[in-house]
């Protein structure tokens, strides 16, 4: 198919068409997309897109075609063409009307951006930062997704696709990837470039009703604990809690169900580690971004198909590789098997290690430690230090929310573990308690163990708590890079070792 018919397509722009009775959000992505949400007809919550207009068979189409055939001969960077110098040289050497194409190139970009994304149709919703899942059940169906801010139910969009529509999406995604999909390999599970994560299938080999997509997106800037404060996941309280258990090298685990916020909660603590330290995180689809971190060294698996093609590297061999490039803090994305033995030896090692884990409770994270295939020996418990526990709840005006629900500590009693509750979450008031920082400092057997090894005694201890809720508290509003900034100045003024309390001394 030619870039033209190419374009013909995609320039059939997606318009909002449904009655909206009750509007309860709008905004736009690009500057060029708008995005209505509101209340249909049948009562439902409707996410509705209206895309620009480039009408086909017009002075403007002509043009946009010809310099998209024109780019994409030449090999030529769509962010070149913003440039006016750039885009007069190739509208004098092609003979194309300079003032249509200038006035109209961040519409065009677009389009032909759509193109050679993959994403087709569905390319709005990938560059709208509040969506965190894309659902495609079927072939001539709409599209639903999973939005952050009404996150209590999936919303249907008002984007359908047909059945070689969403074949030519699936398809064109796989060999982005890298992937095999096709009647003899229906199914992929596959990282893309950018960073978002596919789950597909092709015809109706294993589905009852073909092909299938589903996308989960990555966060271009992650969640910092800052905003996981401001939208009631955590109190400021406990992230200075974790955030002390983490500039004394813990090892914590962070658990709960699938989509429960396990990985957000992961990603915004590891943005309080010290600029300087050197962090390793493993996974085996990249989803932590560290880009701020000068000292961060991410590795992730490699799944060869097929014999010949290579070796295929799993978390267990990364995990002992990551221990020989000298980290300061151990980061794996998620334990499944027995790469939790390499972090449990980590810890023992003095590395600070954090992890996710797929369970409901922090007793069932102990179980399935100790069970088969991980086979953790109760006495190599005792180095774990926190686990923190999360779920999606529904609260009193029907919304689903991420909450962390319960935070455990894990005290060595003989050769075992006993798990000592430190926070819960209290319905009536929607936060942790205890909310004060003395009865947690009481509650606290890790605390204590803290003012031990760094010799200051409670009342010091207190004092830097509040000291790193303050820190918290005093960046509600900041975007994610004033965050990193003040973290960094925050940093920056410990001109000794944190906590170390020895001026004056010979």
């Amino acid at each position: 198919m030619s870039i033209a018919n190419q374009l013909q397509n995609i320039f059939e722009s997606t318009k909002c068409n449904i009655n909206i009775n009750k509007i309860l959000k709008k905004y736009t992505v690009f500057g060029l997309v708008q995005v209505i949400i509101g209340i249909n007809d049948e009562k439902e919550i409707i996410y509705c897109i209206n895309e620009p207009e480039i009408t086909t068979n017009n002075e403007l189409f002509e043009q946009a075609a010809r310099l998209a055939d024109i780019i994409f001969s030449n090999n030529i960077d769509l962010k070149d063409i913003y440039n006016p110098k750039i885009l007069r040289e190739l509208a004098t050497k092609y003979q194309l009307d300079y003032k249509i194409l200038s006035s109209n190139m961040t519409k065009i970009v677009y389009f032909l951006n759509k193109i050679i994304s993959g994403y087709g149709k569905i390319y709005p919703l990938i560059k709208d930062k509040y969506i965190e899942e894309i659902v495609i059940n079927k072939p001539n169906s709409f599209v639903f997704i999973f939005h952050r801010l009404y996150n209590h139910t999936w919303l249907k969009t008002n984007i359908f696709l047909k059945e070689d529509e969403l074949d030519d999406i699936v398809l064109r995604l796989a060999r982005i990837a890298g992937r095999e999909l096709s009647i003899a390999h229906p199914y992929v599970e596959a990282p893309l470039p950018d960073g978002n994560r596919i789950a597909a299938t092709f015809s109706n080999e294993i589905t009852r009703f073909g092909t299938s997509l589903v996308i989960r997106k990555h966060l271009e800037e992650p969640l910092t604990p800052a905003e996981l404060v401001k939208n009631g996941m955590i109190s400021s309280l406990y992230i200075a809690y974790l955030w002390l258990l983490i500039l004394s090298k813990a090892t914590i685990i962070i658990a709960g169900p699938t989509a429960s916020g396990k990985t957000t909660l992961l990603q915004a603590l590891l943005l309080l580690i010290p600029p300087t330290d050197r962090i390793i995180t493993i996974e085996d689809t990249p989803e932590i971004n560290l880009a701020h971190h000068e000292n961060w060294d991410s590795l992730v698996t490699r799944i060869v198909p097929g014999i010949g093609a290579g070796e295929s590297i799993d978390m267990l061999s990364l995990t002992k590789f990551a221990l020989r490039r000298r980290p300061d803090y151990f980061v794996i994305g998620e334990v499944r098997g027995e790469e939790a033995k390499t972090l449990i030896h980590a810890a023992a090692s003095g590395h600070g290690a954090l992890t996710t884990f797929h369970a409901d409770s922090a007793l069932s994270v102990i179980h399935r430690l100790k069970a088969e295939p991980i086979s953790i020996k109760e006495s190599f418990l005792q180095l774990i230090w926190t686990i923190v526990v999360l779920r999606r709840i529904k609260i009193g005006n029907g919304a689903h929310v991420r909450r962390v629900v319960e935070i455990y500590e894990l005290r060595p009693e003989n050769d075992g573990v006993e798990l000592l509750k430190i926070a819960e979450w209290n319905r009536a008031k929607d936060r942790l308690v205890p909310d004060s920082v003395e009865e947690l400092i009481n509650r606290s057997y890790r605390l204590r163990t803290v003012s031990d090894i760094l010799s200051i005694d409670i009342g010091k201890l207190k004092q830097k708590i509040l000291e790193l809720e303050k820190v918290i508290n005093n960046c509600i509003n900041c975007s994610y890079t004033s965050f990193i900034e003040n973290i960094r100045k925050y940093y920056n003024r410990e001109v000794e070792v944190i906590f170390d309390d020895t001026k004056g001394e010979n």
